[in-house]
């Protein structure tokens, strides 16, 4: 996470980094309750996210971008004890006491003060802003040659003096990122299965349910085949019209396709009520009863769905950066949703069944099976 000195938006970030050498690159900004951070669609922080898993490599490059219009932080003094376990920093502001903790144990490596990198206690020390500290104290875990630790500070004054450093660097690993992306797809699966057990709970059969979860599936494969669009129509006229961006899978991502999940549920549930409602007591289930229960529910669906995604629109226009992708989740999810719960829901009902007697379910399966034949 990096902090501009001034306010600048999202467009500017991006053609600073439009030609960067970093993989998969994302950029988000950061938008706090405070005025002299955050107005408008303006902010002084920003996170930038890569699939490069070098955190020197990252840091150079960000200050080879936008060094220059990052605010500066200097460690302006250091001090050692004789015995060559404690020294003190102390900076002209205030600083991420995490990214002085990088440096220092990058510096004691390359002064073999293996024990030192390892086990090292960077404590906060004088006033503090934010979580950023401008005195710091360091403790070791047994003596150190004296000249080797002021040799390591005094390159980690250079390192630190001669580059923009950033509010936050964190390095995730690939385990963990497949451990977040095996949860996501747990939660959906989750929600699924719930659907459909209601579903048949509610309307007495399973074709109720299975019909509704292919649905959603329909709905979510739809969505994310739109979300992937976006990278290859980012930038260009289309996407610049249309206010697209590389939309990266995330867990806000996640929450806004379970969103789209419970209101495209939701349409389907009205149609498949009417259809209750109209079949009656009758044990067979006609085309006539679909066609005359989605007539009846169309003006409804229609007109919630619009408005609904009214809504969505003006939150995709003018609700800033944070909320731009759950609200095209919305945005496309509320039409796709609405016209497979139309179109989709109700035929596959008939396609597994539902209303057909066993007796005439059996003839149909048998004329089947003599056609192949």
């Amino acid at each position: 996470m990096g902090n501009s000195p001034s306010m600048q938006d999202i467009s500017w970030l991006r053609n600073k980094f439009a030609k960067t050498t970093l993989p998969e690159i994302s950029i988000e900004q950061i938008f706090l309750p405070n005025p002299e951070i955050s107005q408008g669609n303006k902010s002084k922080f920003f996170t930038i996210r890569t699939t490069e898993r070098n955190p020197s490599m990252v840091l150079e490059e960000v200050n080879k971008i936008v060094g220059s219009d990052l605010q500066r932080v200097q460690l302006s003094k250091y001090s050692v004890d004789k015995n060559g376990m404690n020294a003190s920093l102390e900076f002209d502001s205030y600083a991420s006491r995490a990214q002085i903790s990088l440096i220092l144990r990058q510096e004691f490596e390359k002064k073999n003060l293996t024990a030192a990198a390892r086990q090292m206690r960077l404590d906060p020390a004088g006033d503090q802003k934010d979580g950023r500290f401008n005195k710091m104290t360091l403790e070791l875990p047994e003596p150190a040659n004296v000249t080797a630790l002021e040799e390591s500070l005094k390159s980690v004054q250079s390192e630190f003096n001669s580059k923009a450093q950033p509010e936050r660097l964190e390095n995730f690993d690939p385990q963990l990122a497949s451990s977040t992306q095996q949860r996501a797809l747990y939660a959906i699966v989750a929600s699924w299965a719930a659907i459909v057990f209601y579903l048949w709970f509610r309307f007495g059969n399973w074709t109720f349910g299975l019909a509704a979860l292919l649905c959603l599936i329909h709905d979510l494969f739809f969505t994310l085949g739109a979300i992937a669009v976006c990278h290859y129509l980012h930038g260009s006229v289309i996407g610049n019209l249309f206010m697209l961006q590389e939309f990266k899978i995330d867990l806000p991502a996640v929450a806004a396709l379970l969103t789209l999940v419970g209101y495209s549920v939701n349409d389907t549930i009205v149609v498949f009520d009417r259809i209750r409602e109209v079949r009656g007591k009758n044990p067979t289930l006609s085309f006539q009863m679909i066609n005359d229960s989605v007539n009846q529910t169309l003006s409804r669906t229609v007109l919630t769905s619009f408005v609904t995604w009214l809504v969505v629109l003006v939150l995709y226009i003018w609700g800033g950066e944070g909320v731009h992708l759950f609200a095209f989740v919305m945005v496309v999810g509320v039409i796709v949703g609405t016209y497979s719960s139309i179109y989709i829901a109700s035929p596959l009902l008939l396609i597994f069944g539902e209303g057909i007697e066993k007796s005439k379910f059996k003839a149909l399966g048998s004329r089947a099976a003599e056609s192949n034949a």
